[in-house]
This record gives C-alpha cells, structure tokens and sequence, in this order.
C-alpha cells in the first residue's frame, strides 16, 4: 500500500539525489521508479527548477514514463499531467525552441494528445473546478492540441455545469486558456456564460489577473451585449489600483479596451485617461513589446490622450542612444501604424525607421504581405518618401514565396502611388495577379467595385507612356468591368458609391485610351443626374475629370460640348450658392482652382470664393488669428501647396486678388521671421519642394505682385515684401532645370525691375542669385538649342523649350530694365555678358515663333490700348495705382509693360 507520507517521501529523496548533483543520465531512470502518483508533480516541478538545461534524453524519458501510466491515472492526475510540461520545447514569446529534437517533441505531441483523448473521453466530468482550469489551460499552452479537439467542448459543458463552484484564480485560469486557444466566444460561448460570475469575484482579482480577463475577453470575440457590465467593473476596480499595475498590466488593459471599443461606460473612458498618463510617465521603464502595444492600442480608439503619448513614445524612440533592433518586426509595423493613425509626423523619429529598414533589409524581407502593406501604407499616410525604402518593399513582396492576395496588391500599389514611388517592377509583377482576379468569378466576389476604382488610381497615376500592351489592356479591362458595375446600381442603395463614380472618371481622365470614351460618357451622364448625392470633395473630383476629358479629347466623344456646358454651371452654381463649397480644405481648393482655370472662367466672384477661404486658412496660422475663423486644420507643408496651386491658376488666367496677395506675403514672412520649431520643420519641408518655388516667384510676377513697388500699390509693407523674398531666396535652388530656370529668373527678374542700382541687403543676395540662374540657365540650354527644328505648319503648338526660353526673354527684359534704364550703372562687365550670352542662346529657339500665326489674338490690341493713353499724359500726373489691369485669357508672353 502506498500512503500519501510514503509519496512524500520518494519525491523528497528523488529531489534531494538530484540537487546533491546525480548524474543527468541516470534522470530518466530515477523517475522511472517513482509512484506513478507523484510523476506528475515530479515532472512539473523539474520543468520548473531545470527547464530545457536537462538534456534532451531525459526529457523523452520523462515523457515516454508519463504516457505509460496515463492508463492508470484518475481524472486528478490528468489534470495535474496536462499542467505539469505544457511549456517544454517552447520558448518564452511562445515560439517553438530551434534546438529541440524531433524526438522530443514528437514524445511530448503524443502525451498531450493521450492526455485530450481521455479529457474527451468523460474524465471532463469528475474533475473539480481547479482540475478543469488546470487540464484547459496545459493544452492549450501545449501548442499540440488544437482548438477543434472535442477535449475543449467536454471541459466547456462540465466548467458550465459546475460554475457556481469556481473561484475567482479558478475562473481567470479558464477564460484566459480558452481565449488562448480562440474559442469560448459569441453569446452563447463559455466566455458569455461566465461573464456575471466574473463580475462578482472582480473585487478579489489582483491588478494582473483584471488584465488578464480584460484582455481574455477581447481575443475571443464575446458580444459586447455579453460583457458591457463586466468590462465596467473591471474598469472601476482598475481604477482603485492603477499603482500596482505593472507596465504589462497596462498594456494588456489599453488592448483589450481598444479592441472592444473602450467598452465600460464612463468608467472605462476614465480608465483610459488615467492609463495613459501613466503609461506616459512610465515610458522609460515600459519594455519594446509593451510600448508597442500601448501605442496601437490608443492609435486604434483615436483616443483623446493618443496624440501626446505617441508623441512621448516618438520623442523616446528618437533618443541616440535608443536602437530599434531591439523591437520585432511586429512591434514595428504596430509602432508605425500607431503613429499613421494619429498622423504623428515626428521627423526625427520616423528618419530612424526609413534608416533602420534600409541598413537591415533582413528585416523587410522577413516580413509577410500584411506587415509590407501596413508598412507602406503607414509612409504613406505620413508623407515619408523614400524611394530607396519603397523600392526594397516592392521587392520583398515579389521576392516572397507566397503570393499577395490581390486585394494586398491593390492596395499596396496605391500606398506607392501616395508618395509618388513609381516601381515599374512591382507593377509588372502583381499585374497577373489582377488579371486573374478580374478573369476569376470567385475573384470578383472578393474584390469590390471600389477596391477596382482603388487599383486604376494607382496604375493611371503616372499616366501610361511607355506601358505595355498587356498592361494597357488590363487597365482597359477594368475600366469597362467598373463602369458596367457602377451603372447597374441605383442611388440609395449600398453599393452606390459616389466616390468610386469620382475616382473612376479621375482615372480615365489620366489614361486617355482609346475606346473608354463611351465609358466616359455614360459616367459623366450619370454623374449630372445625381450630382445631388455627392460629397463637395467628390462633386470637385468629378467636376475636374469631366473638364480634363473634354479639354484633351479632340473630337469631343467622351464629353461633347453640350455636357461641358452643364458641368461648368454646376461648378458655378454651387460656388454661388455656397452649401457644399462653403469649407474647402487645402486640397479641395487646388481642386476648384483648376476647373475655373480649366473652364476658363475669369468671373471675378468665382474667384473670389477660392481665394476668400485660402486667405481664411493662412489667416488661422498667422499670430494675429487669436480664433480661429476656420476648423480646418492644415500643416504649413499643405497650406503652401495650395498657395502654389492657387496663384498658378489665378496667374493662367491674369485673375489678381489683392486681399490673397496680401495674405500670401504676410505668410511667408511669418514662416520666415518666426524660428520656432514647427516653423523650422515647415521651412525645412518647403525649402526642398524647388519645383513649386519656382512655380511661385514666377506667379507672382504674371500677376504684377513681385515688385516692391506693385507690392506697396496692394498695400503691402516693406518689411513683409523683403521678408517674403528673403524667404523665397533662401528656398530657391542654385542649379535647375531649363524649366526652373525659367520661372526663377522670371520671377526674381520683376522683383529687382524698377529698383534702385545701389547694392545693398536682399537686393545684392538676388542679383548673386540672378547671375547662378542665369549660369544654370546657359548650361541648361546648350543641348536644347544643339539639336532644336523649327516646328513647322501654321498652329504647331509651342513645345515646352519655346516657351522656357519665353519665359527667360521676359526675365531678361527685365533685367535691362534695372536701374532705371541704365543697365551698365547696375550690372558689371561680367554679369552684362552673361546676360547676352543667354540671350544669344536662346535667340535661335524664339525664332521659331515667326513661323506660326501669333497666339495671342487681340493681346497686341489690348496693349496698345494701355500704352496710349500713357503716352499722352503728364508723366508728372501719372499715379501707378491708375494703371489699369489687363483682363485676358492667356498669359502675356512676350509682351513687356514696365512703368518705373
């Protein structure tokens, strides 16, 4: 007979021979001879004392004894041999050890399956709650028996029979081991049954063991119906404990209250602002995989304290000494997702991760396709382009054995289109995929209408030069399948989407191919006679493609006149009326900037409406603006993307604004006065953006705004007007393209014409910065005048190096005109015979303009009108704000009206 006392008894010798130092070998044998009672305590508290520093033999034998006496085992000894091992082989993040044998796991895979067959088989039913919890949460911890095993559904309908008898470590054990496994879920499930027993023992649970169910409870997918009170007082309990709470405890309750939805009521919603600032403070002593978690988890609830912790976190991860190889690629991706749905834009920190995944490209590699979509998805949303970064994503999705789902390509493709990566090769490569999916019928289930208006956005984007056949087919293909789509539904009902109406005609409008015209057609139709149902932003959208579809169709298929004609009055209409234009974000302005310039409307009232609510958004960045007027927010980077966009057009159409003239210089000389940090960030964003830097000093001088004098005649001051230059001086390039040179030197040209000749302060840095223009200029034009023909045949539109070298006869004449008529009292030898060396240059290329009728019509005449009655008058009585303005549809080209 064996007595408890004799158990005892053996287990404390075997334990007492082994830690005198008994040689490992003889292990396996020792425990062979205990009572087959006491093994599996033996075994559980080896594993707990040795771990995986016994060897591999012992451990086999260990497992092979257990599963021997398994027949003879009462349900008690079940239970405590499903708890005794489950961990062996596996490591502490839960992933299988590299260095474990087959042998053993293949030991342990057939003990822990015996072990399930006899839970299964009725032993379930006499066992205790303790027993229950303990056999569920050893396999589930095993990683052997899965969670379609019958063992779990005995241990579910015998912990449901007896759960009154549960105590509170009892019931935490159980949810948490079925959650493991995911099961227990929905309002039926094991989790549902037991959350109001939960709630009584809430009071009894320490600060992990809240966490734990709160987190249990969020994994397995419990309707919130379920646990909507439980979750209210686990938050209330927290609350009275938030000091014992260890950084993982946060971190699991921000994820599970995350998942849920901050589910809990008011309690809840205190919850997450008290963990927050703690989790603030706390941030140095959070570890990687806590801090990552803590981030997605208030990213995810767009969470009023998400902004300020992820900045701390940001400002953390930005420190020298902090290396981000110490995070998993998981934490990562959540650590970048985070800081995209906030739109935390730290720039330091974000640097960090470009560099970190372009100097361990092992690290992009490894990743799957979901983790490469959301990390090229998060750049993206946050503005960071790097193409050398885009270019090894592209190549890791290709490089992968396991292909990305169509979807993933989608969308993926579209995350390069954001920041304007082009990867031809990434292109080409998921290309078949599309196809499939368009040719597959189960493929067409799973793609929706908008996720194809998604993949042409992207593939049209750059426009298709250059494409292949095959490629120009495929985006063919699903223009037609699209529309067919689109048109087949009704307004009101759920697939209806305004928005894929929008962006599919954007879409054709950028690819122009032949035989989409009907399909334009019908959109276009399809689109007035439901305007009423589009958002403002989708009205634009459409709106604009409509106009660009007729204005490069010739023969007027795709929107006849008759459609262009109704169009425009929409646009016009509801600029009037003034309910869905009434607050237009930055990129909504650029939008309706350019159907007006498109249209060619010169309506001063329509214009006004564009530039009324530019001017309203640049006057809330200014300090004066203590309230703002608008609630549209936007960085100073966007705001000066719209600025560019605006005056352009305005300048198109000869269409001056002197209240946006105005605002435009006392923004840039605030962002150049002011050395904050946000400022320096904006300048640091904008001085790189050379090509809209030239777009804007050479807008300001086609609207007769780059003179200090024309300033003054606006009523702006002096000391603005020489802010806004030095700003604009500062940000130019020194070397540029013929294109850029073109603008700068137009641009800088009206600034210096009618100064003084004297050499001091901006206007000695300009004419430093003239005479480099003037040299990029001359280099850039040799090869273009090498090997320019003459067009020839009356109307051959100008090509784009006629009208640079336009440009820089403008600029030139300019120039000349300096000093007061007096070009050698302004200008040294040097710089004299820089100028005529360009002007020499680009003689031959102007010639061409001769050979064609004049492109201005009755612009000779209306110059002339304002030239006469300046000729007759006093010079004496000649005030410039009488100057009258001319109103014309084309740019003045090479035309030249100066009054010093």
């Amino acid at each position: 007979l064996v007595t408890p006392g004799s158990l005892r008894r053996d287990f404390s010798s075997f334990q007492n021979r082994h830690s005198r130092g008994v040689v490992p070998q003889a292990w396996g044998e020792e425990f062979e001879s205990l009572a087959p009672f006491v093994k599996a305590t033996a075994a559980a508290r080896l594993f707990r004392k040795y771990g995986e520093t016994l060897d591999e033999s012992t451990w086999v034998s260990v497992l092979q004894s257990l599963l021997k006496n398994l027949p003879g085992m009462s349900p008690q000894d079940v239970a405590a041999t499903c708890n005794a091992v489950p961990k062996l082989g596996i490591t502490q993040s839960g992933g299988a050890v590299t260095s474990a044998s087959s042998k053993m796991q293949s030991a342990k895979s057939e003990l822990f399956l015996a072990l399930a067959r006899r839970v299964a088989a009725g032993d379930a039913k006499h066992m205790l709650p303790r027993e229950l919890s303990r056999t569920a949460s050893g396999l589930a911890l095993s990683q052997v028996v899965t969670h379609a095993n019958p063992a779990f559904t005995s241990i579910s309908d015998a912990a449901i029979a007896t759960m009154p008898e549960f105590e509170s470590g009892e019931s935490v054990q159980l949810v948490n081991a079925y959650a493991k496994v995911r099961l227990g879920g929905g309002s039926s499930g094991l989790l549902a049954c037991f959350a109001p027993h939960l709630e009584g023992w809430v009071s009894e649970f320490y600060p992990n063991e809240l966490a734990i169910v709160a987190n249990a409870y969020a994994r397995a997918t419990v309707p919130a119906s379920a646990c909507d009170q439980l979750f209210g007082t686990l938050a209330k309990q927290a609350l009275l404990c938030l000091d014992e709470m260890s950084a993982q405890d946060i971190a699991n309750l921000a994820n599970a209250y995350a998942r849920l939805d901050a589910l809990g009521g008011s309690a809840a919603q205190e919850l997450l602002g008290r963990l927050a600032s703690l989790a603030e403070r706390r941030i140095p002593e959070l570890e990687r995989q806590h801090m990552a978690a803590v981030s997605w988890a208030y990213a995810k609830l767009h969470h009023i304290s998400a902004p300020s912790l992820l900045a701390a976190v940001a400002e953390h991860l930005g420190r020298p000494s902090f290396a981000l190889g110490q995070f998993s690629t998981q934490e990562l991706v959540n650590l970048l997702s985070a800081f995209a749905k906030v739109r935390l834009k730290n720039v330091r920190s974000l640097q960090q991760f470009v560099d970190h995944f372009r100097n361990s490209p092992c690290v992009v590699y490894r990743m799957t396709h979901i983790d490469l979509l959301y990390t090229a998805s998060s750049f993206a949303r946050l503005r960071i382009c790097s193409q050398p970064l885009f270019t090894l994503i592209g190549k890791s999705v290709l490089a992968c054995k396991r292909q990305p789902s169509a979807k993933q390509a989608i969308y993926l493709l579209h995350a390069f289109t954001r920041v304007q990566c082009e990867d031809k090769e990434l292109v080409c490569g998921v290309a078949p995929l599309l196809k499939q999916a368009l040719q597959d019928s189960r493929g067409r289930q799973d793609l929706s209408v908008s996720d194809w208006v998604v993949a042409l956005g992207a593939l049209t984007s750059a426009g298709l030069n250059g494409q292949s056949s095959e490629m120009i087919q495929l985006v063919t293909s699903i223009i037609m399948r699209t529309t067919d789509d689109l048109l087949m539904t009704q307004p009101g009902r759920k697939e209806f989407n305004t928005k894929d109406i929008a962006q599919l005609l954007r879409a054709i409008s950028r690819a122009q191919l032949p035989g989409t015209s009907p399909a334009a057609h019908l959109l276009v139709s399809r689109f007035l006679d439901d305007q009423s149902a589009f958002s403002g932003t989708d009205l634009l959208v459409a709106i604009h493609s409509a106009l660009s579809l007729h204005c490069e169709d010739g023969e007027g298929a795709a929107v006849p006149q008759i459609l262009h004609n109704a169009v425009v009055a929409l646009f016009l209409q509801e600029l009037a009326d003034g309910r869905r234009f009434s607050k237009l974000s930055p990129a909504d302005l650029m939008t309706a900037s350019g159907i007006l310039s498109r249209a060619g409307c010169v309506d001063g009232s329509a214009w006004s409406v564009i530039s009324g609510q530019l001017v309203e958004l640049f006057s809330n960045t200014l300090p004066a603006a203590a309230t703002p007027s608008s609630n549209i927010e936007a960085s100073h980077e966007t705001l000066f993307h719209c600025m560019v966009a605006v005056l352009n057009c305005c300048a198109r159409m000869q269409v001056q604004d002197a209240a946006l003239l105005r605002c435009v210089y006392e923004w840039l000389a605030y962002v150049e006065g002011q050395r904050r940090e946000m400022c320096i960030q904006a300048v640091s964003a904008i001085s790189e953006d050379f090509p809209r830097i030239c777009i804007l000093t050479a807008s300001l001088a086609k609207l007769g705004a780059a003179s200090r004098l024309e300033a003054a005649c606006l009523g702006i001051a002096s000391k603005t007007y020489s802010l806004a230059w030095s700003f604009l001086l500062a940000c130019s390039p020194t070397a540029a393209s013929l294109q850029d040179s073109s603008l700068l030197l137009l641009g800088f040209g009206h600034a210096l014409a009618g100064e003084q000749p004297w050499r001091t302060g901006l206007r000695n840095a300009a004419l430093r910065h003239v005479a480099r223009i003037l040299e990029s200029a001359r280099s850039s034009i040799v090869g273009v005048t090498h090997d320019f023909e003459v067009p020839q045949g009356a109307g051959t539109p100008l090509s784009d190096d006629v009208i640079d070298c336009s440009q820089l006869l403008t600029g030139l004449q300019c120039l000349a005109l300096w000093g007061g008529f007096q070009p050698c009292h302004a200008f040294q030898a040097a710089e004299l015979r820089r100028q005529q060396e360009l002007l020499n240059l680009i003689e031959p290329v102007l010639s061409s303009r001769s050979h064609e009728p004049s492109r201005e019509g009755t612009l000779a005449r209306a110059v002339l009108d304002i030239l006469e009655p300046l000729i007759v008058r006093s010079v004496s009585t000649l005030q410039f704000s009488e100057l009258p303005r001319l109103q014309i549809e084309q740019p003045v080209g090479q035309f030249f009206v100066d009054i010093a």
